[in-house]
């Protein structure tokens, strides 16, 4: 029984990324009634629907455009080699996000930590062997322009496999064509015995990027921190969020 070996590196960090986006839409009746009413979809398509409580035809009009893109350069800088594991060893990770859309936005990462149960070591000579149990596989050290909503962690299970999700949330509005800093440089993977993880595992750790219109959005809170937290909040409850 030993730690995993520096050389002959048995598996390797794969990405995965996914983008939501939460734009505001106006319902226009079109009854002649004066004013209009706004409320929160998870798409940004335009197109006719029903009021269901008058039974009235509506037009759903975006207000502004709601886009992101996830970046990691160093990540793509990466050759095969560099992204094999072996224990506490340090991988460079960079994701930013820029708002590519025309509306000012919050912008939030989700961080899918993957959790085994393993037997990990510890102490200054890495003698004290701890028994099995579920352990997140990688850390790292957010950005101080990133705030950690530690009340939306949440535990998940993607692929027959268990995750841990962090809520990262920037702690600013961003306008069009702003790029945050990097969430974070680098991932430290978990100091594990050999043996713990199969010969040849591929290891996801996927990003989420959420993109929230600020605009209209009637968040609540007197602090960023508090807006971001009510805006993320807006966004967990949409219903049917996988299926738009």
């Amino acid at each position: 029984m030993g730690l995993l070996p520096r050389n002959g590196i048995p598996f390797t960090l794969h990405r995965r990324q996914l983008t939501a986006i939460l734009a505001l839409l106006v319902m226009l009746a079109l009854s002649g009634v004066g004013g209009a009413t706004l409320a929160s979809f998870y798409q940004y398509s335009s197109g006719d629907a029903r009021d269901p409580a008058t039974e009235r035809r509506v037009n759903i009009v975006t207000v502004g455009k709601v886009d992101v893109l996830l970046r990691e350069p160093a990540w793509d800088a990466h050759t095969p080699e560099d992204v094999k594991l072996y224990p506490n060893r340090e991988i460079l990770k960079d994701p930013r996000v820029k708002n590519t859309g025309n509306t000012e936005a919050y912008l939030f990462l989700e961080v899918w930590i993957p959790v085994r149960t393993v037997r990990t070591v510890s102490g200054s000579n890495k003698a004290v062997v701890l028994p099995a149990a579920p352990c997140e596989l990688f850390t790292f050290t957010a950005h101080s322009a990133w705030t950690e909503l530690t009340a939306q962690a949440r535990s998940e299970t993607d692929g027959g496999e268990d995750y841990r999700v962090r809520v990262y949330a920037y702690k600013a509005v961003t306008a069009p064509g702003f790029e945050t800093e990097p969430l974070f440089q680098s991932v430290k993977f978990l100091n594990m015995l050999e043996g713990e993880i199969n010969m040849g595992a591929q290891i996801d750790m996927p990003l989420s990027t959420i993109a929230i219109q600020s605009e209209y959005l009637n968040e609540s809170g007197g602090t960023i921190e508090q807006k971001l937290e009510s805006a993320y909040t807006i966004y967990q409850a949409i219903p049917d969020k996988e299926d738009v």
